[in-house]
């Protein structure tokens, strides 16, 4: 930072308000620019709120990991321009939790009716691409000590990907746990997995236990825990065993919505 004649080296999180001139800035971008600083909120983890005079000077060139997920996100957007507005914003905040396409009608409607967890990446998006890159060593043959590393490489881009959005780092802590377990030998339990995950992430960044997509995804992983199987077993208890598909139809996202509540009251006032 150079004011009033001195330069001081500082590493610290400012808050930018940005202009349309911003949004081609990536994560992780090294950039230079000039701008006017003030005071943050003293609850918010950035120290300060900077107003920038025009647009930033980028600084280097990006790695080939980031090149490669920006060229994914922005392909990603181009393939759904055909589509109407609701599904092309809808389509990529599903996959990717990318938002910028979505129309802010559609954001107040998510969030009227309780959905706007949809648009967060979670441990449902981590589950499926363990799984696809799982399955894709199986076919391939890769030697089974080799697949935990290999699935945990494409999990990592898949954070670089979606970018590390408090519950994307949750789903993705929990499930490189899952894999060193899997590499170990030793069948996982999704308790202490969460548990764990939870733990480490709290310690490297105090701050995620003010988010809210944070504490929602972990809460809803654990009702789905706690809560799955045996609501399933009581239910399937009074069906024949070809409707056993309806207990975790119902059990799972009944269980979900009951421990996530109290956290959607205070994040949105109201129970849909």
């Amino acid at each position: 930072v150079t004011a009033r004649g001195e330069t001081t080296a500082v590493r610290a999180p400012v808050f930018v308000r940005g202009k349309q001139s911003w949004a081609d800035v990536g994560w992780h971008d090294r950039i230079r620019l000039t701008g006017k600083l003030a005071p943050a909120e003293a609850a918010d983890p950035e120290v300060a709120v900077l107003s920038p005079r025009g647009p930033p000077e980028r600084v280097g060139e990006r790695s080939l990991v980031r090149s490669a997920a920006e060229h994914l996100r922005s392909g990603m957007r181009d393939a759904v321009q055909p589509l109407p507005a609701d599904a092309r914003g809808l389509l990529p905040a599903l996959v990717i939790g990318d938002t910028s396409l979505t129309p802010q009608e559609l954001t107040d409607d998510m969030l009227v009716t309780g959905m706007s967890h949809l648009s967060a990446v979670s441990g449902s998006n981590v589950a499926v691409v363990l799984a696809a890159l799982v399955g894709a060593c199986r076919l391939g043959g890769v030697p089974r000590r080799w697949r935990p590393w290999v699935a945990g490489a494409g999990l990592a881009f898949f954070v670089v990907l979606a970018r590390p959005e408090p519950s994307v780092i949750r789903a993705a802590t929990m499930g490189a746990i899952g894999l060193l377990g899997l590499s170990a030998s030793r069948r996982g339990a999704g308790t202490p997995a969460l548990c764990a995950a939870i733990l480490a992430l709290l310690t490297y960044d105090p701050w995620l236990a003010r988010s809210y997509g944070f504490v929602l995804s972990a809460l809803a992983t654990l009702g789905l825990l706690l809560l799955v199987r045996p609501w399933s077993d009581a239910i399937n208890a009074h069906l024949p065993r070809r409707l056993h598909l309806i207990g975790p139809a119902v059990a799972i996202p009944l269980a979900a919505q009951l421990v996530c509540g109290p956290v959607v009251v205070l994040l949105q006032g109201e129970v849909s």
